[in-house]
């Protein structure tokens, strides 16, 4: 968790990953009631561990602007949100940063990559799935929110497309990661 380092450093790639704890109870369950039982007020108490967590290790993200991981269109539908919006917005109030969800956007239907097994398979399935406007990022400093982070595959692939298009740093950040 960190500044990616120099050598591992890709020119498109993210300039850091920040995940505040790993997928395992209690918090495992926490997210999954938020994504898949609907129970959207626990954005609340991922946030409150999300800032904890920064705070207590002196992490300051001043100068940086919260993009949510934009969810696929008919999976955003089905749930009635994207996760990622709501902790960005909480998340933002709470560390006084600008947001903005109209940034990154999908211009693919990609499949759900918790059913994929292989990091080839989550590769190949978000290649090319986000857009973005050079006007939108250009010499900006970003941070990218989503609430899981398994392979890398959507942060990877939505960095790479935020750094094509010129923003200056782009970095993760996620509640949580599988081990």
């Amino acid at each position: 968790m960190g500044r990616t380092h120099p050598i591992c450093r890709k020119p498109f790639g993210l300039d850091g990953l920040i995940s505040v704890t790993l997928l395992k109870p209690p918090i495992n369950r926490v997210i999954y009631d938020f994504k898949y039982h609907w129970v959207t007020e626990l954005k609340t108490v991922l946030v409150n561990i999300t800032v904890s967590y920064l705070y207590s290790q002196g992490i300051v993200f001043s100068g940086f602007s919260i993009i949510p991981v934009p969810l696929d269109k008919n999976r955003e539908r089905w749930r009635g949100y994207n996760q990622a919006k709501l902790i960005g917005t909480v998340l933002a109030e709470r560390l006084h940063i600008p947001y903005n969800d109209t940034v990154l956007f999908r211009i693919k239907q990609t499949h759900v990559q918790a059913d994929l097994k292989t990091q080839e398979e989550r590769n190949r399935n978000l290649a090319d799935a986000f857009s973005c406007t050079k006007e939108s990022v250009i010499g900006k400093r970003l941070l990218l929110i989503d609430d899981v982070i398994t392979t890398g595959a959507t942060l990877r692939n939505a960095a790479k497309e935020l750094k094509r298009k010129g923003a200056a740093e782009v970095w993760g950040l996620t509640v949580a990661r599988r081990s």
